[in-house]
């Protein structure tokens, strides 16, 4: 907002929300200040990429920038915690646990994938608004699915049914070709019951035949 939109005071709109922005710091140990402090120099170095000052329009909570120690994932721990809280789960709640698990390590969503995912929310207990809303896909979509899971992504759709035959397109460019004969006197001729649009398609289509007009003799 302070990058593109007309704020008429910048400085009341971040006292308004500095609160929320700083919780994520103070979750982790800093005070309040310390919190709205690394928030407000985050959205400074965001405003800074856009070529906006922050400094101009609002006030700093404190000079100093407190500094961020590296922070490691203790990603053994979390595997146990996982663990630990799995083996609390009943058989459905594992069976779903293991699908989404699955479907979130692969390297992108195929459509096996999105089918265990959908599976598993839906045996979770998710409505198909909200597994819908949740992977971006339409909710007859995800309908479909549940009702039909084996036939999901097999189904290829068929392709549109010819207005005109090949043989009917071909007859159509030699009826057309080096004269001055119109559309209608081409459907007459030919015997067709398309409309003169889709003659004109035909005729559009061809690379070969090239519409000029007509020049007054000398």
């Amino acid at each position: 907002m302070l990058a593109v939109c007309e704020v008429s005071d910048a400085q009341t709109l971040f006292d308004h929300f500095k609160g929320s922005m700083a919780e994520h710091f103070v979750l982790r140990g800093y005070t309040q200040l310390e919190g709205e402090t690394l928030a407000y120099f985050d959205i400074s170095d965001r405003l800074a990429l856009l070529s906006s000052n922050l400094s101009e329009r609002v006030a700093v909570p404190a000079q100093l920038r407190p500094e961020i120690p590296p922070f490691e994932i203790n990603h053994e721990g979390h595997a146990a915690k996982g663990a630990q809280l799995y083996d609390c789960l009943n058989g459905n709640q594992k069976e779903a646990a293991s699908r989404i698990m699955m479907s979130l390590n692969s390297t992108y969503l195929s459509c096996t994938s999105l089918i265990d995912l959908i599976l598993a929310l839906h045996q979770a207990g998710h409505s198909i608004h909200f597994i819908a809303s949740q992977l971006e896909r339409s909710r007859h979509a995800v309908s479909n699915l549940l009702n039909n899971p084996d036939s999901y992504g097999q189904r290829t759709s068929p392709e549109r049914p010819r207005v005109i035959s090949k043989r009917e397109e071909r007859q159509i460019l030699r009826e057309v070709s080096n004269t001055t004969i119109s559309v209608g006197q081409i459907r007459a001729n030919l015997n067709l019951v398309t409309s003169k649009t889709t003659v004109w398609r035909v005729i559009n289509a061809s690379r070969n035949i090239q519409r000029e007009a007509m020049r007054k003799a000398p």
